[in-house]
């Protein structure tokens, strides 16, 4: 029945009512004849039915014979609807881009999307994705999962499996993320180095035997303890040493920050502009460019067809005109400057780990205060590193 419908939209077909002394001779006239109507109806004297539009010239011939009078009520299907827009160019050239648009779009990548990923950040797998031809717009019978697979590891060694799914114009790419190389299994034979040199301070194995003891300085990569131990017997066991080495440590951060900075102050002019994108082209929708000194922030906004993303989307920035100077800053405001920055490396570079003593120096070179901060920390020092044993 759907195509039924379809047919007739296509081909174009009409509502006709027939009036007269005898509407029933003119429908019999249309039967004999080839002439296919449908949708018969009733209205006291008057019938009404549809017909295609081509056969309607041709049904015409039937009134006298019928003695009947006929009157085009209503028109439908796409002759019509053409008839009425084909003077109208640009919606006609719109109308033809749009079918090339649903024909050839379903070829290409819409999107590309990851799950699987917990530590790894999804931007660093769509660009390593990207550098391989995955990407919105690359054609998807130019795309093997198999072989592309193992690219995609070896750019992202972080990774340890993925797979490249391809649901329609949409790429997932799932993927599972590799133990960091310092984990070592608890059933690996293992001892126990230093990351740092320093003094120990204190020691607590859990497992193995201890090669240092408390006062003792080590350098980085030196055993702490061992993964082997020995018993009165001459027995030998292997196992996974664990355990806390505290060592006190030396640590060095710098800073700089410099005695001039551009400020930039708002005028209070601000300008609105879009972009609209399709397959990471983008099409300015503004003339012009801006002449002066600003501040920007953009918003992209993603097309959605259900919950799938399609591969459009409207960027639109915003522009704030400023003014720039150059300001110089006193020696003391900068010092608090670096005082600031430091702090937040501090927690970054230091966190958990123990300060015992911290001093900081300045110095003034090339317009920039440089500050030194000296620590002597407290920290276990202790990793993981498997036991190599050869026979």
């Amino acid at each position: 029945m759907i195509f039924i419908k379809f047919v007739r939209f296509i081909l174009g077909y009409i509502r006709v009512t027939i009036s007269g002394d005898y509407p029933e001779r003119f429908l019999n006239l249309c039967a004999a004849n080839g002439v296919t109507v449908w949708n018969v109806s009733r209205n006291g004297d008057v019938l009404s039915c549809s017909m295609f539009a081509r056969d309607y010239r041709h049904a015409r011939r039937f009134r006298r014979k019928s003695g009947t009078r006929l009157k085009i009520k209503r028109k439908k299907g796409a002759p019509f609807i053409y008839n009425r827009y084909k003077h109208r160019k640009g919606l006609m050239v719109g109308l033809a881009i749009f079918i090339a648009f649903l024909m050839i779009m379903p070829k290409y990548v819409w999107s590309v999307e990851i799950s699987g990923n917990e530590k790894t950040d999804a931007e660093t797998i769509i660009k390593a994705a990207e550098k391989i031809g995955i990407k919105s717009g690359a054609k998807i019978s130019d795309i093997d999962p198999d072989n592309l697979r193992p690219t995609l590891l070896v750019e992202l060694p972080e990774l340890s499996w993925a797979a490249i799914n391809i649901e329609g114009s949409r790429i997932t790419l799932d993927v599972r993320e590799r133990l960091k190389p310092e984990t070592v299994l608890d059933n690996t034979p293992c001892n126990l180095v230093a990351t740092r040199d320093g003094i120990i301070t204190s020691v607590f194995i859990k497992k193995g035997s201890a090669a240092v003891k408390v006062g003792d300085a080590v350098r980085k990569g030196d055993l702490l303890a061992m993964g082997t131990v020995e018993y009165g017997d001459q027995t030998t066991v292997i196992r996974h040493s664990m355990g806390e080495v505290y060592a006190e440590t030396t640590r060095e951060i710098t800073v700089k920050s410099p005695l001039t900075v551009i400020q930039s102050t708002p005028t209070g002019k601000e300008k609105t502009k879009r972009v609209f994108e399709i397959f990471g082209l983008k099409i300015p929708l503004y003339l012009g460019s801006e002449r002066y000194d600003y501040i920007s922030s953009a918003n992209k906004t993603t097309l959605m067809s259900g919950d799938m993303e399609l591969p459009l989307s409207i960027i639109t920035a915003r522009f704030y005109e400023v003014k720039k100077a150059n300001v110089k800053l006193t020696a003391e405001t900068a010092k608090e400057n670096a005082k600031t920055e430091l702090k937040a490396l501090e927690k970054s570079q230091l966190d958990g780990i123990k300060i015992k003593d911290k001093k900081l120096s300045f110095a003034e070179k090339d317009g920039y205060i440089i500050l030194t901060a000296s620590y002597i920390c407290e920290e276990n020092i202790a990793i993981e590193s498997p036991l190599i044993i050869v026979d």
